[in-house]
């Protein structure tokens, strides 16, 4: 940490001690929803073209790296929900190296918080190739990957902490305000607000996290949209804590993961969702 000479001007601050960037970023979380989802007129664009794509029968491709592959599975999840049933199978996330090599037509929507994911811009380039329509959610967009998309969704507060929350949650609301414009009910800015001022002010946090920092490994589990969540919370308990962890599909820890750990690991289990509090429900 003492030697910063190989930093490049975009690397992450680091400190010595708290308070940490990352909590900085965490707390501008709520400030965020109104400023993405009353910012329609991008958001409304792109929904546009995920109307025309899914109307002649194309696919909807979101794929991004990282912490914006697991924005892109939640964009996806949200614009598919938005649609009619009948058209909900055309909408699929990927991470960007698949997408990248399998190129599809349609429409395109890349995930790069910063902006310069390689594997992510490649991909908008790949399905261009095909005759795609291309789009882009970045906090950057005057960055390379923004550069190669017809449209572009810009959010607001571009994460300067190693551990992209601000990055994660953004694109989340990203997918919300173009899943708004494709008349998915129930979006509010200042509900979607004090959702996220509430999620930080409840208690318990201290007290879990140093449960958690005694474990040898986390495991993390969560069903359908949960999945992502699950996906997200591994990869910052990794990045931020440097514990190993695993993120499972509910079902799969099941199988056969678990019997690889004893009481020096532990498992969260993620059940925000309707769906996936009944699924835990019946494995509890």
């Amino acid at each position: 940490m003492s030697d910063t000479s190989w930093h490049s001007p975009d690397y992450p601050e680091l400190r010595s001690g708290p308070p940490w960037v990352m909590q900085e970023m965490i707390a501008r979380q709520p400030e965020l929803a109104p400023a993405i989802l009353d910012a329609t007129g991008p958001a409304a664009e792109v929904a546009a073209l995920v109307r025309e794509t899914v109307a002649i029968r194309l696919p909807v491709t979101v794929c991004g790296c990282g912490t914006s592959e697991h924005g892109a599975l939640a964009v996806a999840a949200l614009i598919a929900t938005a649609l009619p049933s009948d058209e909900r199978w055309l909408v699929c996330a990927r991470p960007a190296l698949s997408a990248l090599l399998e190129p599809a037509p349609g429409l395109c929507l890349a995930v790069s918080h910063d902006g310069g994911t390689r594997a992510t811009l490649l991909a908008l380039e790949a399905a261009r190739r095909e005759g795609a329509r291309t789009a882009a959610i970045t906090a950057r967009p005057d960055a390379a990957v923004a550069g190669a998309a017809e449209l572009v969704v810009p959010t607001p507060a571009l994460d300067r902490s190693g551990c992209h929350t601000v990055a994660y949650v953004s694109a989340v609301l990203a997918g919300t305000a173009v899943a708004a414009a494709l008349r998915l009910p129930g979006v509010a800015s200042g509900a979607a607000r004090r959702l996220l001022a509430d999620a930080l002010a409840a208690p318990g946090y201290e007290r879990t996290a140093t449960a958690l920092a005694r474990s040898r490994t986390v495991l993390t589990a969560g069903a359908g949209v949960d999945h992502v969540t699950a996906r997200e919370l591994a990869l910052k308990i990794a990045e931020g804590a440097r514990i190993p962890t695993v993120a499972l599909e509910l079902e799969t820890a099941m199988h056969g993961q678990l019997v690889a750990h004893d009481g020096g690991d532990a498992l969260v289990l993620v059940a925000l969702s309707e769906h996936g509090r009944d699924r835990v429900a019946r494995r509890a």
